[in-house]
């Protein structure tokens, strides 16, 4: 299986049982986009599991809301592993 999704704030791109995300350059994340991307996540899997490998290289800031819910278990529910590649020595 292969299916794309273009949003306004990811590119998202499924092989598979492989996710790929690629945030949009330029993304200054809030709690608000953080929820609406995993919305649209769980809706473009079927909400079945699946492995992730996320490009984070177009996040220019992502406040403290946003961090701590991307970390809850709400919203990596479905997530088997997942890589995060970052253009940032932090």
């Amino acid at each position: 299986m292969h299916k794309t999704l273009d949003t306004q704030y990811v590119h998202l791109e499924l092989r598979n049982d492989l996710l790929i995300g690629k945030y949009k350059k330029g993304l200054k994340m809030t709690l608000e986009m953080a929820k609406e991307i995993v919305r649209i996540r769980k809706e473009f899997t079927a909400h079945k599991p699946f492995r992730a490998l996320v490009y984070n290289l177009g996040v220019i800031s992502c406040d403290k809301k946003a961090r701590d819910y991307l970390a809850s278990e709400e919203a990596v529910e479905g997530i088997i592993a997942g890589a995060i590649v970052l253009d940032s020595a932090v």
